[in-house]
């Protein structure tokens, strides 16, 4: 807990002595947005007053959720002239426990107008070495996996070695994730490819299933949403694949599908301005420049909807955006996976104060 204390202390000064405002957005709103993940929905009591923020009269009784992420609330406070900002705080998701996920966890998350994919990575390598450097007087640190006192439980995270070194002193190494899908599929179609359900199904059916139980599998991917089958062929034969050392790694270029509120690349079409930080084999860092076009954003939102109405915090979403927000990037990390990966522990409820599991 004292090691947690400083963490955050020492992320709070770096923030401070370079210009962001830390704000607070509501933890408690009548919908959801900024991530992909279920929420925990709360009954509330009926309330014959207006809407404060949009001078609507609510329902007799009505649903709230916990938020799953301030992105939406933090983007619109850049729109409104802030544009530096960042908040510390509680995010909730119902989708179950294991050693590294409690269903109520810490975040930071941050928004900068005027910045690139290219500046964001300079921060994060910047920001980990300053911590690093201010608490433990280094940039490296030793990891064990599993329990040390007994050393049959120990795992091994994408192929990588049990016990090794960090060093956040030297630059990430770089990962373009639109190089490895062209050595996956072994062809230059990769981007017709990789947005291509059908093409996607047989390429997977092919690696995953037996000639005799093929179109079965088949007809089990096609049950799945083209997001989720983009996912699988980046986890399995991207980032297991590449991600083989210990030190921290960038992982950059996601397909625009997987990517609803990141900016396209100009440079390489169907690609967002996105990375994602891995550090012994686990995600810590997740950026990019954001969506500017509120027409763009409306209808990535609607092609996740399926052709039903938007949800009213995403269509207000595209409401704000129409007011302008400048090139923006956001960038977000979890507290609790940090604390973990510098302390060297195994579970997260270790890390945090008074875990309910």
């Amino acid at each position: 807990m004292v090691i947690r204390s400083r963490i955050v202390w020492e992320i709070r000064k770096y923030m401070n002595e370079r210009g962001y405002m830390e704000v607070e957005t509501p933890i408690l709103w009548n919908g959801v947005g900024g991530a992909n993940a279920t929420p925990f929905i709360i009954k509330a009591e009926g309330n014959d007053g207006e809407n404060s923020a949009f001078g609507e009269k609510k329902k007799e009784r009505e649903d709230y959720c916990l938020r799953i992420a301030p992105e939406l609330f933090l983007k619109q406070m850049v729109v409104g002239g802030f544009d530096k900002v960042f908040e510390i705080g509680k995010v909730f998701r119902n989708e179950g426990t294991d050693r590294t996920h409690n269903p109520e966890f810490t975040t930071m998350e941050m928004y900068k107008a005027y910045t690139d994919v290219e500046e964001l990575i300079e921060f994060t390598e910047e920001l980990l070495r300053t911590i690093m450097k201010n608490i433990f007087n280094t940039t490296k640190f030793v990891v064990e996996e599993g329990d040390p006192k007994n050393k049959s439980s120990k795992e091994k995270v994408n192929g990588i070695q049990e016990d090794g070194e960090i060093d956040f002193g030297k630059p990430f190494k770089r990962v373009y994730i639109y190089k490895e899908l062209e050595k996956v599929f072994g062809t230059a179609r990769y981007k017709e490819i990789i947005n291509n359900k059908e093409e996607l199904i047989e390429f997977i059916a092919a690696r995953t299933a037996s000639q005799e139980n093929r179109d079965s599998k088949v007809q089990e991917l096609k049950a799945q949403r083209l997001e989720d089958l983009v996912d699988y062929v980046i986890e399995e034969y991207i980032e297991k694949k590449v991600i083989t050392s210990r030190q921290p790694t960038v992982v950059i270029g996601h397909p625009v599908s997987q990517s609803p509120l990141s900016k396209e690349s100009e440079i390489m079409r169907g690609f967002c301005n996105r990375f994602e930080v891995y550090v012994n084999g686990k995600e810590l860092v997740n950026a990019y420049e954001e969506l500017n076009d509120p027409f763009e954003q409306q209808r990535r939102f609607e092609i996740q909807q399926k052709g039903e109405e938007l949800a009213e915090n995403d269509r207000k979403y595209c409401q704000v955006l129409e007011y302008g927000l400048p090139p923006t990037g956001g960038w977000g990390m979890g507290i609790d996976r940090l604390v973990m990966m510098l302390t060297d522990t195994q579970q997260i409820r270790d890390v945090i104060s008074f875990g309910l599991f």
